[in-house]
Protein backbone atom coordinates (compact mmCIF):
# COMPACT_ATOMS: atom_id res chain seq x y z
CA UNK A 1 0.00 0.00 0.00
CA UNK A 2 1.30 3.61 -1.24
CA UNK A 3 1.64 5.76 1.85
CA UNK A 4 1.97 9.60 2.22
CA UNK A 5 6.09 8.96 2.35
CA UNK A 6 6.52 7.16 -0.37
CA UNK A 7 4.95 9.88 -2.54
CA UNK A 8 7.26 11.81 -5.27
CA UNK A 9 8.86 15.24 -3.78
CA UNK A 10 7.03 17.06 -6.47
CA UNK A 11 3.42 15.38 -5.22
CA UNK A 12 3.87 16.38 -1.36
CA UNK A 13 4.58 20.16 -3.13
CA UNK A 14 1.60 19.95 -4.85
CA UNK A 15 -0.32 18.36 -1.68
CA UNK A 16 1.34 21.55 0.60
CA UNK A 17 0.19 23.91 -1.97
CA UNK A 18 -3.27 23.33 -1.40
CA UNK A 19 -2.83 24.42 3.01
CA UNK A 20 -4.29 27.72 3.01
CA UNK A 21 -3.35 28.60 6.91
CA UNK A 22 0.45 29.19 7.81
CA UNK A 23 -0.36 27.11 11.03
CA UNK A 24 -0.39 23.94 8.89
CA UNK A 25 3.00 24.98 7.69
CA UNK A 26 4.47 24.83 11.08
CA UNK A 27 2.78 21.41 12.52
CA UNK A 28 4.17 19.20 9.47
CA UNK A 29 7.33 21.14 9.48
CA UNK A 30 7.76 19.37 12.85
CA UNK A 31 7.00 15.71 11.00
CA UNK A 32 10.00 14.87 9.27
CA UNK A 33 13.40 17.02 7.55
CA UNK A 34 11.61 16.22 4.01
CA UNK A 35 8.79 17.83 5.10
CA UNK A 36 10.56 20.86 7.05
CA UNK A 37 11.99 21.53 4.03
CA UNK A 38 8.86 21.30 1.52
CA UNK A 39 7.21 23.93 3.97
CA UNK A 40 9.57 25.88 4.10
CA UNK A 41 10.36 26.13 0.74
CA UNK A 42 6.50 26.69 0.09
CA UNK A 43 6.97 29.47 2.71
CA UNK A 44 9.19 31.20 0.92
CA UNK A 45 7.24 32.10 -1.70
CA UNK A 46 4.75 33.77 0.12
CA UNK A 47 4.76 37.55 0.35
CA UNK A 48 1.01 38.56 1.57
CA UNK A 49 0.24 37.11 5.05
CA UNK A 50 -3.20 38.04 5.79
CA UNK A 51 -5.48 38.05 8.69
CA UNK A 52 -8.85 36.37 9.34
CA UNK A 53 -11.16 36.86 12.04
CA UNK A 54 -13.63 34.41 12.22
CA UNK A 55 -14.13 32.04 9.27
CA UNK A 56 -15.12 28.63 9.22
CA UNK A 57 -14.79 27.33 5.92
CA UNK A 58 -11.56 27.28 3.89
CA UNK A 59 -9.94 30.43 1.72
CA UNK A 60 -10.42 29.22 -2.01
CA UNK A 61 -8.10 32.12 -3.66
CA UNK A 62 -4.97 29.84 -2.81
CA UNK A 63 -1.82 30.63 -4.96
CA UNK A 64 1.73 30.42 -4.13
CA UNK A 65 1.73 34.42 -2.35
CA UNK A 66 -0.41 34.02 -0.08
CA UNK A 67 -0.95 32.77 3.41
CA UNK A 68 -3.90 32.95 5.85
CA UNK A 69 -4.02 33.03 9.86
CA UNK A 70 -6.83 32.59 12.15
CA UNK A 71 -7.33 34.66 15.06
CA UNK A 72 -7.21 32.65 17.84
CA UNK A 73 -5.38 29.85 16.73
CA UNK A 74 -2.52 31.87 16.04
CA UNK A 75 -1.71 35.03 18.17
CA UNK A 76 -0.78 37.81 16.70
CA UNK A 77 2.50 38.39 19.27
CA UNK A 78 3.72 35.09 17.80
CA UNK A 79 3.54 36.61 14.39
CA UNK A 80 7.43 37.87 15.74
CA UNK A 81 8.56 34.35 15.63
CA UNK A 82 6.94 33.37 12.59
CA UNK A 83 8.03 36.61 9.74
CA UNK A 84 11.53 35.19 9.73
CA UNK A 85 10.60 31.67 7.92
CA UNK A 86 8.55 33.98 5.24
CA UNK A 87 11.88 36.34 3.63
CA UNK A 88 9.71 37.60 0.90
CA UNK A 89 7.01 39.00 2.69
CA UNK A 90 5.67 42.06 1.78
CA UNK A 91 2.52 42.55 3.32
CA UNK A 92 1.16 41.68 6.88
CA UNK A 93 -1.77 42.13 8.66
CA UNK A 94 -1.71 42.46 12.74
CA UNK A 95 -5.93 41.43 13.04
CA UNK A 96 -5.39 41.71 16.48
CA UNK A 97 -3.57 44.62 17.23
CA UNK A 98 -3.88 45.06 21.29
CA UNK A 99 -2.33 42.12 21.24
CA UNK A 100 0.69 43.05 19.58
CA UNK A 101 2.62 46.51 21.33
CA UNK A 102 3.69 48.89 19.15
CA UNK A 103 7.49 48.41 20.06
CA UNK A 104 6.83 44.93 18.85
CA UNK A 105 5.55 45.68 15.67
CA UNK A 106 8.74 48.44 14.90
CA UNK A 107 11.08 45.07 15.81
CA UNK A 108 9.58 43.03 12.96
CA UNK A 109 9.48 45.93 10.42
CA UNK A 110 13.23 46.77 11.69
CA UNK A 111 14.14 43.36 11.41
CA UNK A 112 12.92 42.44 8.29
CA UNK A 113 13.03 44.85 5.18
CA UNK A 114 11.71 42.88 2.98
CA UNK A 115 8.16 43.92 4.77
CA UNK A 116 6.66 47.11 2.79
CA UNK A 117 2.55 47.17 3.81
CA UNK A 118 1.72 46.87 7.19
CA UNK A 119 -1.91 46.92 8.87
CA UNK A 120 -1.84 47.90 12.28
CA UNK A 121 -5.57 49.12 13.63
CA UNK A 122 -4.31 50.91 16.29
CA UNK A 123 -2.22 54.59 16.78
CA UNK A 124 1.30 54.03 16.22
CA UNK A 125 3.54 56.69 18.49
CA UNK A 126 6.93 58.02 18.36
CA UNK A 127 8.84 55.76 19.90
CA UNK A 128 9.25 53.55 17.38
CA UNK A 129 10.92 55.96 14.86
CA UNK A 130 13.55 54.07 13.71
CA UNK A 131 11.53 51.67 12.82
CA UNK A 132 9.23 51.99 9.86
CA UNK A 133 11.42 54.14 7.47
CA UNK A 134 10.78 51.03 4.79
CA UNK A 135 7.50 51.01 5.26
CA UNK A 136 5.53 51.94 1.73
CA UNK A 137 2.27 50.47 2.48
CA UNK A 138 0.15 51.29 5.83
CA UNK A 139 -3.69 50.99 6.94
CA UNK A 140 -4.62 51.88 10.22
CA UNK A 141 -7.67 53.23 12.17
CA UNK A 142 -6.32 56.50 12.69
CA UNK A 143 -3.08 58.71 12.34
CA UNK A 144 -1.71 60.77 14.81
CA UNK A 145 1.07 63.84 14.64
CA UNK A 146 3.82 61.63 15.53
CA UNK A 147 3.74 59.07 12.69
CA UNK A 148 4.90 61.60 9.29
CA UNK A 149 8.28 61.45 10.87
CA UNK A 150 8.43 57.58 10.92
CA UNK A 151 7.03 56.48 8.04
CA UNK A 152 9.29 58.97 5.37
CA UNK A 153 9.17 56.62 2.41
CA UNK A 154 4.87 55.94 2.59
CA UNK A 155 3.71 55.97 -0.76
CA UNK A 156 0.19 54.62 -0.02
CA UNK A 157 -2.24 54.78 3.06
CA UNK A 158 -5.60 53.35 4.19
CA UNK A 159 -7.33 55.16 6.96
CA UNK A 160 -10.60 53.82 8.93
CA UNK A 161 -11.55 57.07 11.10
CA UNK A 162 -10.76 60.88 10.22
CA UNK A 163 -11.07 63.85 12.62
CA UNK A 164 -10.73 67.32 11.47
CA UNK A 165 -6.34 67.25 11.71
CA UNK A 166 -6.06 63.95 9.94
CA UNK A 167 -5.21 65.66 5.99
CA UNK A 168 -2.89 67.90 7.55
CA UNK A 169 -0.93 65.55 8.99
CA UNK A 170 -1.45 63.19 5.93
CA UNK A 171 -0.01 65.78 3.37
CA UNK A 172 3.06 65.41 5.65
CA UNK A 173 3.67 62.53 3.43
CA UNK A 174 5.78 63.90 0.73
CA UNK A 175 6.04 60.65 -1.99
CA UNK A 176 2.22 59.81 -1.17
CA UNK A 177 0.58 58.16 -4.36
CA UNK A 178 -2.70 56.57 -2.92
CA UNK A 179 -4.93 57.91 -0.08
CA UNK A 180 -8.24 56.21 0.98
CA UNK A 181 -10.21 57.50 4.08
CA UNK A 182 -12.87 55.53 4.68
CA UNK A 183 -15.40 57.27 7.25
CA UNK A 184 -14.97 61.50 7.44
CA UNK A 185 -16.47 62.31 10.81
CA UNK A 186 -16.84 65.51 12.53
CA UNK A 187 -17.08 69.02 11.49
CA UNK A 188 -14.44 71.56 9.45
CA UNK A 189 -12.58 68.19 8.87
CA UNK A 190 -11.59 69.41 5.00
CA UNK A 191 -11.06 73.09 6.32
CA UNK A 192 -7.40 72.21 8.28
CA UNK A 193 -5.99 71.02 4.91
CA UNK A 194 -3.20 73.71 3.33
CA UNK A 195 0.00 71.49 1.88
CA UNK A 196 -0.98 69.89 -1.57
CA UNK A 197 -0.43 66.50 -2.12
CA UNK A 198 2.03 67.16 -4.89
CA UNK A 199 2.62 63.34 -5.46
CA UNK A 200 -0.96 61.65 -4.86
CA UNK A 201 -2.48 59.98 -8.33
CA UNK A 202 -5.59 58.29 -6.58
CA UNK A 203 -7.84 59.72 -3.79
CA UNK A 204 -10.42 57.39 -2.45
CA UNK A 205 -12.99 59.59 0.18
CA UNK A 206 -16.03 58.37 2.28
CA UNK A 207 -18.04 60.98 3.89
CA UNK A 208 -21.08 60.95 6.34
CA UNK A 209 -22.34 63.92 5.52
CA UNK A 210 -21.17 66.62 3.41
CA UNK A 211 -22.96 70.09 4.06
CA UNK A 212 -22.74 73.13 1.45
CA UNK A 213 -19.58 74.30 3.00
CA UNK A 214 -17.68 70.97 3.20
CA UNK A 215 -18.52 70.41 -0.71
CA UNK A 216 -16.85 73.33 -1.06
CA UNK A 217 -13.83 72.48 0.69
CA UNK A 218 -13.89 69.57 -0.83
CA UNK A 219 -13.49 71.14 -4.30
CA UNK A 220 -10.58 72.79 -3.08
CA UNK A 221 -8.83 69.91 -1.77
CA UNK A 222 -9.05 67.98 -5.63
CA UNK A 223 -7.34 71.20 -7.00
CA UNK A 224 -4.73 70.58 -4.31
CA UNK A 225 -3.85 67.62 -5.95
CA UNK A 226 -2.32 68.65 -9.30
CA UNK A 227 -0.63 65.06 -10.09
CA UNK A 228 -4.71 63.08 -9.74
CA UNK A 229 -5.74 60.66 -12.09
CA UNK A 230 -7.79 58.72 -10.48
CA UNK A 231 -11.13 60.20 -7.76
CA UNK A 232 -13.46 58.04 -5.67
CA UNK A 233 -15.90 60.09 -3.63
CA UNK A 234 -18.82 57.95 -1.71
CA UNK A 235 -21.71 59.94 0.45
CA UNK A 236 -23.90 59.15 2.55
CA UNK A 237 -25.90 62.49 2.81
CA UNK A 238 -25.07 65.20 0.62
CA UNK A 239 -26.42 69.43 0.53
CA UNK A 240 -27.08 71.02 -2.79
CA UNK A 241 -24.17 71.69 -4.56
CA UNK A 242 -24.45 75.31 -6.30
CA UNK A 243 -23.28 76.30 -9.97
CA UNK A 244 -20.75 78.70 -10.08
CA UNK A 245 -19.63 80.55 -13.01
CA UNK A 246 -15.63 79.53 -12.96
CA UNK A 247 -16.24 75.79 -12.53
CA UNK A 248 -13.44 74.63 -14.83
CA UNK A 249 -10.50 73.27 -13.42
CA UNK A 250 -7.19 73.32 -15.16
CA UNK A 251 -5.48 72.07 -11.66
CA UNK A 252 -6.40 68.73 -12.51
CA UNK A 253 -5.33 68.01 -15.84
CA UNK A 254 -4.63 64.87 -15.61
CA UNK A 255 -7.67 63.72 -13.54
CA UNK A 256 -9.11 60.76 -16.17
CA UNK A 257 -11.30 58.42 -13.69
CA UNK A 258 -14.06 58.93 -11.40
CA UNK A 259 -16.39 57.07 -9.54
CA UNK A 260 -19.59 58.54 -7.11
CA UNK A 261 -21.26 56.47 -4.83
CA UNK A 262 -24.45 57.92 -2.74
CA UNK A 263 -26.47 55.22 -0.74
CA UNK A 264 -28.67 57.73 1.23
CA UNK A 265 -32.69 56.79 -0.17
CA UNK A 266 -32.76 60.29 -0.56
CA UNK A 267 -30.93 62.22 -3.64
CA UNK A 268 -30.64 65.71 -3.91
CA UNK A 269 -31.21 67.19 -6.92
CA UNK A 270 -27.84 67.74 -8.93
CA UNK A 271 -25.69 68.52 -5.60
CA UNK A 272 -22.38 67.22 -7.20
CA UNK A 273 -22.49 67.36 -11.00
CA UNK A 274 -20.43 70.92 -10.97
CA UNK A 275 -18.24 69.11 -9.31
CA UNK A 276 -17.66 66.80 -12.02
CA UNK A 277 -18.19 69.16 -14.80
CA UNK A 278 -14.64 70.81 -14.38
CA UNK A 279 -12.99 68.18 -14.81
CA UNK A 280 -12.24 68.49 -18.32
CA UNK A 281 -10.43 65.47 -19.28
CA UNK A 282 -12.59 62.61 -17.22
CA UNK A 283 -12.85 59.90 -19.42
CA UNK A 284 -14.22 57.11 -17.38
CA UNK A 285 -17.63 57.83 -14.61
CA UNK A 286 -18.87 54.92 -12.28
CA UNK A 287 -22.25 55.62 -10.53
CA UNK A 288 -23.03 53.71 -8.00
CA UNK A 289 -26.48 53.02 -5.94
CA UNK A 290 -28.89 56.08 -5.83
CA UNK A 291 -26.86 57.91 -8.18
CA UNK A 292 -28.52 56.05 -11.03
CA UNK A 293 -31.23 57.91 -11.96
CA UNK A 294 -29.59 60.98 -11.84
CA UNK A 295 -27.58 59.57 -15.08
CA UNK A 296 -30.44 61.26 -17.03
CA UNK A 297 -29.17 64.50 -15.92
CA UNK A 298 -25.54 64.22 -16.81
CA UNK A 299 -26.32 65.44 -20.66
CA UNK A 300 -26.46 68.83 -19.03
CA UNK A 301 -23.29 68.83 -17.87
CA UNK A 302 -21.00 67.05 -20.33
CA UNK A 303 -20.81 67.50 -24.38
CA UNK A 304 -17.96 64.67 -24.30
CA UNK A 305 -17.46 61.35 -24.92
CA UNK A 306 -17.36 59.56 -21.79
CA UNK A 307 -17.74 55.72 -20.61
CA UNK A 308 -20.23 55.41 -18.28
CA UNK A 309 -20.63 52.40 -15.40
CA UNK A 310 -23.86 51.47 -13.52
CA UNK A 311 -25.56 49.10 -11.73
CA UNK A 312 -24.48 45.66 -10.56
CA UNK A 313 -20.69 44.95 -10.94
CA UNK A 314 -19.27 41.44 -11.09
CA UNK A 315 -16.69 42.45 -8.16
CA UNK A 316 -19.83 42.81 -5.80
CA UNK A 317 -20.07 39.15 -5.90
CA UNK A 318 -16.17 38.83 -4.53
CA UNK A 319 -15.73 37.25 -1.02
CA UNK A 320 -12.64 35.91 -0.59
CA UNK A 321 -10.13 37.88 1.63
CA UNK A 322 -7.44 38.44 -0.48
CA UNK A 323 -9.62 40.22 -3.12
CA UNK A 324 -10.87 42.78 -0.46
CA UNK A 325 -7.54 43.65 1.47
CA UNK A 326 -4.88 42.95 -1.21
CA UNK A 327 -4.57 43.55 -4.72
CA UNK A 328 -1.79 42.96 -7.00
CA UNK A 329 -0.36 45.87 -9.11
CA UNK A 330 -1.19 50.21 -9.18
CA UNK A 331 -4.12 50.14 -11.14
CA UNK A 332 -7.52 51.63 -10.40
CA UNK A 333 -9.03 50.43 -13.54
CA UNK A 334 -8.22 46.90 -12.64
CA UNK A 335 -8.59 46.94 -9.26
CA UNK A 336 -10.86 49.59 -7.57
CA UNK A 337 -12.78 51.36 -10.32
CA UNK A 338 -15.65 48.32 -10.82
CA UNK A 339 -15.99 47.98 -6.44
CA UNK A 340 -17.55 49.48 -4.33
CA UNK A 341 -16.65 52.16 -1.71
CA UNK A 342 -16.35 49.21 1.65
CA UNK A 343 -14.80 46.73 -1.08
CA UNK A 344 -11.98 48.68 -2.21
CA UNK A 345 -8.66 46.73 -1.04
CA UNK A 346 -6.21 48.13 1.60
CA UNK A 347 -3.08 47.73 -0.58
CA UNK A 348 -2.23 47.82 -4.25
CA UNK A 349 1.26 45.85 -4.57
CA UNK A 350 3.05 47.04 -7.49
CA UNK A 351 4.03 43.40 -8.82
CA UNK A 352 7.58 42.76 -8.48
CA UNK A 353 9.22 39.17 -9.64
CA UNK A 354 12.15 38.32 -6.84
CA UNK A 355 12.44 35.60 -4.56
CA UNK A 356 15.04 34.96 -1.84
CA UNK A 357 15.76 30.75 -1.25
CA UNK A 358 16.80 29.94 2.17
CA UNK A 359 19.48 27.83 2.55
CA UNK A 360 17.85 24.60 4.12
CA UNK A 361 15.39 24.05 0.81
Amino acid sequence: MININSLPVEVLHLIFMKLPWVEDYISVSKVCLLWEQIAFQRMSWVKYLIGVYDYNGEPENIGNDILYYRQGVMASYALKYLVPYLPNLRILEIIDPYKMDPETLGTIAKDNRNIKGIRYDRRIPGSIDDCLGDIEMLSTNCVAEAMAPLCSCLKQLYIRYSNERTLAIVSQHLHLERLHIHDFVGENFLQQFEEPFQNLVILELGFKRLDFKSIADLDRVIRMCPKLESLYLRFEDLDRFVVEGDMDNTNNIYLINMVLQYSDEYWPEDPVFPLIYRFLNLKQLAIRDNMEESIRRLSRFFNRDIQFLWGDHIYEKISQYRDLRVAVGFDFNLNLFHRRFEQLPHFLDHFQEWIIFRNNC
